[in-house]
């Protein structure tokens, strides 16, 4: 490759270079080199640094989509010269690069809002930074989306915000949503769940999560007196996961109008039920094309033997 031509043209842009410093340009002139001109950019910015440019202004230059691929500059001079909470959430919510250094300052300089602390858990790639914003959310009341961040994203502190949030509304949706995410909760939540009317979901979880609760929760969903809209999908995951209750699926399910694809799913999730489940489907029912067609090519095949 042909190096030539490169060099002589970073040559040329530095004796240029030169000769517009001392022209003694504006900041606003010094921002346009730095955007246009890569070969220039470092010592084109850092002379605009220097001027101290208003937040607002590098607040536009954020938002300005010519400069969307180099967005990190602006972003770092912000940081740098008002590292507000507004700010620092700004950057780490625009500038991914610059999440973890925006998470970094937030943390030590002692935020508590909770929304911040939520977003670093989300943003920064980096499984310290989201332990310390969990810790922070855990040691302040934490509200029900902050202890779901928590769950979702911070494995080693899911057990708590789990426990605190079935402590506080042991309802079927968070016992379920918990009891599906985290794992070391299932036997406590199981036994509470166990004991309430409203549980069918969480049954449902049980069977796709645990193989040692599949019997029991298959036997709790068939002794429920099951709506009728729901019956199939709810009685489905029983015929899948547990044998042994195939028949009383069968025989739940037998007074019920099932459509062919629920009929095909049957017989493909219980093979003991397979040949009692195809012959349930309705013969498929001729439209005019399909029989014009039909007699089209009787024609053809008549013709030719002929």
């Amino acid at each position: 490759m042909n190096t030539r031509p490169i060099e002589l043209k970073r040559q040329t842009l530095e004796r240029l270079w030169v000769e517009f410093v001392s022209k003694n340009p504006s900041p606003e002139k010094y921002c346009e080199i730095a955007r246009i001109v890569p070969l220039l950019r470092n010592q084109a910015w850092q002379k605009y640094a220097e001027s101290k440019p208003a937040q607002h202004e590098l607040l536009k230059l954020m938002d300005n989509p010519y400069w969307k691929s180099i967005r990190a500059m602006p972003a770092s001079l912000l940081m740098e010269l008002y590292p507000s909470d507004e700010i620092l959430s700004l950057v780490m919510g625009m500038v991914p690069d610059l999440a973890c250094m925006a998470a970094k300052k937030l943390l030590d300089g002692g935020t508590k809002n909770p929304r911040i602390l939520e977003q670093i858990i989300g943003a920064a790639d980096s499984v310290y930074l989201k332990q310390r914003a969990a810790e922070k959310i855990l040691a302040d009341n934490p509200g029900f989306c902050g202890l779901m961040k928590i769950i979702s994203e911070v494995p080693v502190l899911g057990a708590k915000a789990g426990r605190i949030l079935i402590e506080r509304n042991p309802a079927q949706d968070v016992l379920t949503i918990v009891f599906s995410r985290v794992a070391s909760l299932r036997n406590e939540i199981w036994e509470i769940a166990k004991k309430q009317e409203d549980n069918l979901y969480l049954l449902v979880a049980a069977l796709d999560l645990c193989p040692e609760l599949r019997p029991e929760a298959g036997r709790m969903i068939l002794a429920k007196a099951l709506p009728d809209d729901r019956k199939f999908a709810l009685l489905l995951p029983v015929a899948k996961h547990v044998p042994e209750l195939r028949e009383s699926v069968w025989q739940q399910l037998a007074g019920t109008d099932m459509s062919d694809t629920w009929l095909e799913a049957l017989a493909r999730e219980a093979p003991e039920l397979k040949e009692r489940a195809l012959a349930r489907r309705k013969p498929p029912v001729r439209d005019m094309g399909s029989v014009f067609n039909e007699i089209l090519m009787v024609e053809a095949t008549t013709a030719t033997i002929s």
